[in-house]
């Protein structure tokens, strides 16, 4: 008897499909913030595969993250639905305690820089006169609510 292999990738080829998907999986499982695009099943099963940190997921069908631990759906151009409260891991993170970030002083600096940097990005995409690709890029700043989770 002949064994005949079924998959069309020759032996070192199929080697190194299956190291670069341990090497992906090893990736989703230690990050500290995992984003994903959706797409499939393998988006979503992604978070599952975290042993620490938040994922922010795009374009997951409804409902499928739901019990998913920290797991937190964007919409479907990649934006927060609502403001989500990244205290504890951001305290975690940065090894101190949610109180002391908590009563940090506020400041809008990094969303005014944001800003800035989505103007300029729209005075060198219009100077460039950018193809179709780019146009459809939503760059409108949402006015986000508190999340009922």
């Amino acid at each position: 008897a002949k064994l005949v292999k079924t998959d069309a990738l020759p032996d070192a080829a199929w080697r190194s499909a299956k190291e670069r998907l341990r090497r992906d999986m090893d990736y989703m499982a230690t990050s500290r913030v995992l984003i994903t695009g959706g797409g499939g099943f393998f988006a979503p099963f992604m978070p599952v595969l975290q042993e620490k940190g938040i994922s922010l997921n795009a374009n997951v069908p409804d409902q499928i993250l739901d019990g998913v631990r920290n797991a937190y759906p964007l919409d479907s151009n990649g934006h927060f639905p609502c403001r989500y409260d990244f205290t504890d891991f951001a305290a975690q993170t940065m090894s101190t305690n949610s109180a002391n970030l908590r009563s940090a002083p506020k400041h809008d600096t990094m969303l005014a820089k944001a800003r800035l940097a989505v103007q300029d990005y729209m005075v060198f995409r219009g100077n460039l006169g950018c193809k179709e690709r780019c146009r459809k890029v939503n760059f409108s700043a949402p006015v986000l609510g508190d999340c009922n989770m």
